[in-house]
């Protein structure tokens, strides 16, 4: 599997991330600190990914390594009283984790993978190619290298693409995904 993880430790960092590629995200992590519990910003994520449509979570309990059984408890019902108000609802898995012990990683793989495993992912490779731009940049001998991710449809080398709302005409010289080249891309 290719996975793709987009760290978005701040809130304008999330909607900026969720929204400009929800049809792309298959799966969010939503990390909650166990000291602290849920946050009011914990509930507005959860309100941002149930909106948009993300099919799945997994919420991980961080810190496990210095709250007691009886924190991890309480933090965990809080957890799930504020997933109850969401789509995701009141019995979504929550794994403690613990980053610093290096504790609870594998149950989350196995979660992952699981997932993937027993969840047909598609994409919309149909119709108008679509590529919203994350960076660009030139670079001598090889002209404007865009970054982005391909949401909808395909191209190949060759095929000219017109960039909006600039309508800036141009042809695809070369793609590359993953460092790797490649002759063709789609969603």
């Amino acid at each position: 599997y290719m996975i793709t993880l987009v760290d978005a430790p701040g809130h304008a960092d999330l909607i900026r991330s969720v929204v400009s590629g929800a049809n792309i995200i298959d799966i969010a992590f939503l990390i909650i600190d166990g000291t602290k519990g849920p946050q009011v910003q914990t509930g507005e994520h959860l309100i941002i990914l149930d909106a948009l449509g993300i099919p799945k979570i997994m919420v991980l309990l961080n810190k496990i390594d210095i709250i007691t059984p009886d924190q991890m408890a309480t933090v965990t019902q809080q957890i799930r009283g504020i997933c109850a108000q969401t789509r995701f609802g009141k019995d979504v898995e929550v794994i403690p984790i613990s980053a610093l012990q290096n504790l609870g990683f594998d149950k989350v793989k196995n979660q992952l993978l699981a997932y993937l495993k027993n969840n047909i992912i598609t994409r919309n490779s149909e119709g108008e190619f679509k590529f919203p731009i994350d960076h660009h940049f030139a670079k001598k001998g090889h002209g404007t290298i865009l970054t982005g991710t391909v949401i909808r449809g395909q191209a190949k080398i060759g095929d000219r693409i017109i960039i909006l709302p600039e309508e800036v005409q141009g042809k695809i010289k070369s793609i590359q995904r993953w460092k790797s080249d490649v002759t063709e891309i789609t969603a």
